[in-house]
C-alpha cells in the first residue's frame, strides 16, 4: 500500500622588419707605377640561380575547434505503468494540476532521490536549437480531479523523466533565447528505482456562479473543467519501487 504523508505547504602585439644590406663594390685603384689608369670596371654574370619552387600543402591544422552540440539525451522509452489514485478519507478532496503550462498532476518528483520532472516545457536540446517556449499566462493545462470517499482515478505513468544537466560553454550549441548553466535532459527511470511524488490536494472547492461546478453527479470521482478556486491546499508525498506494475496511491487527508 502506498500512502502520502503530509508534509508543510510549500509556495511553489609592433613587427620588427630586419633587413640585411650587402654591398658588393670595389674601391678605384689609383693609377699604378707604369700609368695606366685602372678601367674600374668589375665584371658581374648577375645570373642568380633562383629554382622558384615552393611547396605548399594548404592544410592547416587546428585542435582548438569548438566541441559539437552532444547533449545526453536518451530518447529510449521508459518502463510505463498505470497508477491509481483513491481517495481513502472520509470526505471529498480535491487533485490539483500543476498551472505552469505543463501537462502534470506532479507538484514533485524525484528518482533515488535526485529532483527530476515528468513534464518540461523546453528540453536542452530545444534550447540549444534555439527553440525557447514561453509560459506567460501559466494556466492549468489539465483539469482537477474530484475523489469522493472511496472514489478512485487512473493516471499513467510513463517512467520517463527530466534532470537538469550542466551545459558546457564549449559546446557550439546555438543557446540564443536561453541563457543558462543547467537545462533538462531526458530519460528513463531504471527499473527498481525510488521514485517519489508529490501531489496537491485540497478539501474545498470554490465557485462564482453555478456550485455544480464544483460537483460530478452520480460518479464518485470526475474532473472540473470550471475556472475554480481551491483554497489552503497541501501537499502529500508517496514513494513508489518503479517497475511496471500497477500501483494504488492512497490518498487520506482525514484530519
Amino acid at each position: 500500500m502506498h500512502r502520502f504523508a503530509l508534509r508543510s505547504p510549500t509556495s511553489l602585439s609592433t613587427p620588427v622588419l630586419a633587413l640585411a644590406l650587402v654591398c658588393a663594390c670595389t674601391a678605384p685603384s689609383p693609377s699604378d707605377e707604369s700609368g695606366t689608369a685602372t678601367t674600374g670596371e668589375t665584371e658581374t654574370t648577375g645570373e642568380t640561380e633562383t629554382t622558384g619552387e615552393t611547396e605548399t600543402t594548404g592544410e592547416t591544422e587546428t585542435t582548438g575547434e569548438a566541441a559539437s552540440c552532444e547533449l545526453p539525451n536518451d530518447d529510449s522509452p521508459g518502463i510505463s505503468r498505470p497508477l491509481t489514485l483513491t481517495n481513502v478519507s472520509d470526505e471529498t478532496i480535491y487533485i490539483l494540476p500543476e498551472d505552469n503550462c505543463i501537462a502534470t498532476y506532479f507538484h514533485g518528483l524525484s528518482v533515488d532521490g535526485e529532483v527530476a520532472r515528468d513534464q518540461v516545457l523546453d528540453t536542452c536540446l530545444d534550447l540549444a536549437q534555439d527553440s525557447c517556449d514561453s509560459c506567460d499566462d501559466p494556466e492549468s493545462v489539465l483539469p482537477a480531479l474530484r475523489l469522493e470517499p472511496g472514489g478512485s482515478w487512473p493516471l499513467h505513468f510513463d517512467g520517463y523523466v527530466y534532470r537538469n544537466h550542466t551545459v558546457d560553454p564549449a559546446l557550439a550549441c546555438n543557446f540564443a533565447c536561453w541563457q543558462g548553466e543547467a537545462c533538462p535532459v531526458g530519460g528513463p527511470i531504471a527499473e527498481g528505482a525510488s521514485v517519489g511524488l508529490t501531489l496537491m490536494v485540497a478539501d474545498t472547492c470554490l465557485v462564482e456562479i453555478d456550485p455544480a461546478d464544483c460537483e460530478c453527479g452520480p460518479e464518485d470521482a470526475c474532473e472540473l473543467f470550471s475556472p475554480l478556486e481551491f483554497p489552503n491546499p497541501v501537499l502529500f508525498e508517496a514513494e513508489l519501487v518503479h517497475s511496471a506494475d500497477g500501483a494504488t496511491i492512497e490518498i487520506d487527508h482525514s484530519g
